[in-house]
């Protein structure tokens, strides 16, 4: 049995009680032998900012949020998993082909119709209709938003003031709601982005065309070739043959030191379980990064590793 597993065996042993989670992606593990989660769904920011309070014992966030204050000791970026970004389209009886050139040229303005040549090359047995591209985009900060942003920046196809999770670009209605973007979606000739638990009726994806040169599906989210040390470092290109190209990361976020305020050794315990059996689990949405890029989960009790934490805690000073 692996030494980390038989660990998290005897943990769960003797742990019960809850984890406290916040923030944009709800933990696709609820349930761990006696241990349950509580999550409460909030904006990055929101959510970082009740983590460094203290009001929540970890944060699942996608995109970057407000540095922690002075005082509140170390705070942990930890990598849990890759999720794709999906380019949703309205083109009925249109199986849909893209590049991220073409798909950042779009959002740009500088392909304006279904039938530009651009698009007409990347499907040639397609029959594409005279429309116009109905793009929508989101002005208010969103994961989806800064993935993308991110790829067509490092491609050369946007400017760098653009690096941004709320950004306009040359798209053709800019929303602030999540609703209203799904809304726009309905219209025939729309184009827009969505995140893994976006959902449209009766939704289009777009197959991207991967490194290797295949078009690809957005469930596709493989090929993670390093993983930067934060959530304010962009996940780097894809570089795998048969990879989707536009991926995000989820990040867990916590404080490494966890003796503080009432907190003790079993509540710590807890969470370390939790986060080691999180980024192993799989889900509909969320893709394990693969076994070899995973960072150990780094946890303090009383300055002590809690990996090999054994006996009670040292007296308080």
């Amino acid at each position: 049995m692996p030494r980390t597993f038989a660990w998290l065996l005897m943990v769960l042993g003797c742990t019960s009680g809850a984890v406290s989670v916040v923030g944009t992606a709800p933990p696709w593990l609820r349930e761990l032998g006696g241990l349950e989660t509580h999550y409460r769904q909030t904006s990055a920011p929101d959510a970082l900012r009740e983590l460094y309070a203290g009001r929540a014992d970890v944060a699942l966030v996608s995109r970057p949020g407000p540095l922690p204050p002075r005082g509140i000791g170390p705070v942990v970026f930890l990598p849990v998993a890759v999720y794709p970004v999906r380019l949703a389209y309205r083109l009925p009886g249109v199986d849909l082909q893209l590049d991220l050139k073409t798909a950042c040229r779009i959002f740009a303005g500088r392909v304006l119709t279904w039938d530009h040549r651009e698009i007409a090359a990347l499907n040639p047995e397609v029959r594409l209709p005279s429309l116009p591209i109905l793009t929508t985009a989101r002005s208010v900060p969103n994961a989806a938003s800064q993935v993308f942003a991110e790829a067509c920046v490092t491609g050369g196809w946007w400017p760098s003031t653009w690096r941004k999770s709320s950004w306009s670009a040359g798209a053709v209605n800019i929303r602030t709601r999540q609703r209203e973007q799904l809304a726009d979606l309905r219209v025939t000739g729309s184009l827009g982005l969505l995140g893994p638990l976006e959902q449209a009726p009766d939704l289009q994806v777009a197959r991207l065309r991967s490194p290797g040169g295949l078009f690809v599906e957005a469930s596709v989210a493989q090929g993670v070739d390093a993983v930067p040390a934060s959530v304010y470092t962009s996940l780097a290109p894809v570089k795998d043959a048969q990879a989707y190209p536009l991926r995000g990361l989820v990040w867990a976020v916590y404080l490494r030191e966890q003796r503080y305020r009432e907190r003790g050794l079993q509540e710590a315990q807890a969470l370390h379980a939790f986060l080691t059996a999180l980024q192993a689990q799989d889900s509909e949405f969320f893709t394990p990064l693969p076994e070899q890029e995973r960072p150990s989960v780094r946890l303090t009790f009383g300055g002590r590793d809690l990996a090999t934490f054994k006996g009670p805690p040292a007296p308080r000073p």
